[in-house]
């Protein structure tokens, strides 16, 4: 989060350490890091989790991190390796003023321009209408580590998802190409090959086996397309509806300059 100057940020981070804390005052103890002292932490003896809030500059962090057992010493460690990774993250981050919050682009890679969606009303919303760079979208991955590589190879940068579609810009045509069928089966999922896309060139679709397992918002087929540069993903619970989802998205992706 970040905060109007240092000084309210270092009162915030306080202060949402007090409030978590107070939730159960009588079980909670404090906990020192000894990496990062001017860190707030505490945990409840015997819970597998480690609540921690820190501020660095005009960024405040808050952290909650849950393993197996309730190791303190784990606990700990595992706080301060995320630390360890988000503070040069933000040293290469300065910090908006007011009024370059309000000039944030919404679509900066232009990705949601190309973005299938049921209603031309869609407005931002963080599940159903929104765009990010790569670092962005692994945030929100189960299987960010796998994804990582193939997207980095593909030099992905930008991705725009809708209620019904996801469109990735790569680096050119042939990554598109490359990384479509790594889409189509990720990580993870049981996938059984289905029908292609009917007159699209490269429309290949697959069928989800273990629905149980997949993530809610994905269906039970998915087909992936390319067009130039571009990657899009759309699903359905049947496939005659993803079909035709695939051939909406690559007549945008055609027509879209």
């Amino acid at each position: 989060m970040q905060f109007p100057d240092e000084s309210s940020a270092a009162k915030a981070a306080t202060e949402l350490e007090d409030t978590d804390f107070r939730v159960a005052a009588e079980q909670n103890a404090p906990v020192l890091l000894p990496k990062y002292q001017n860190a707030h932490a505490h945990w409840r003896p015997g819970i597998p989790s480690l609540g921690s809030t820190l501020a660095i500059g005009r960024y405040v962090l808050y952290l909650n991190v849950g393993l197996p057992d309730p190791d303190l010493a784990q606990l700990v460690s595992v706080t301060e390796q995320v630390y360890d990774r988000q503070l040069p993250m933000l040293d290469k981050l300065p910090s908006l003023t007011r009024r370059q919050i309000l000039e944030l682009e919404l679509d900066p890679h232009q990705v949601l321009d190309r973005t299938l969606v049921e209603s031309r009303r869609a407005e931002p919303e963080s599940e159903s209408f929104a765009a990010w760079g790569l670092q962005g979208y692994l945030n929100r991955q189960f299987n960010a580590t796998a994804l990582q590589r193939a997207f980095e190879t593909a030099g992905a940068d930008g991705f725009g998802q809708s209620a019904i579609s996801l469109v990735i810009r790569t680096r050119d045509r042939d990554a598109a190409h490359d990384l479509a069928p790594i889409l189509l089966r990720p990580p993870l999922d049981e996938i059984a090959s289905a029908d292609p896309v009917p007159k699209i060139p490269n429309g290949n679709c697959a069928e989800h086996t273990n629905l149980s397992r997949i993530d809610r918002r994905e269906r039970r087929f998915t087909c992936a397309i390319t067009y130039n540069r571009y990657v899009s993903l759309v699903g359905s619970e049947q496939l005659i509806d993803a079909h035709q989802l695939a051939a909406a998205q690559y007549a945008l992706l055609a027509n879209t300059w």
